[in-house]
């Protein structure tokens, strides 16, 4: 198994209708807040789900930081 970082996120954290991984988040999210793609409102899961994955998928190695909603590979 390669120990090189992915370039790019997806499973939960992928739009399956878009195709993007912009998602639009509430100042107060909690762990059952529903969460939806910015780009075309598709369901996307609960913030604990799209959180899990994102950590899961090296968030927090500091691979991967989220910003305004938008999930970006720190280089």
């Amino acid at each position: 198994m390669s120990s090189t970082p992915p370039t790019r996120l997806d499973h939960k954290l992928e739009c399956p209708r878009c195709h993007t991984i912009y998602l639009t988040l509430t100042e107060q999210a909690t762990g059952s807040t529903p969460i939806e793609c910015s780009s075309c409102h598709q369901y996307l899961g609960t913030w604990a789900e799209l959180e899990h994955d994102f950590y899961r998928q090296g968030g927090s190695h500091g691979v991967f930081v989220l910003r305004e909603g938008q999930i970006l590979r720190m280089d």
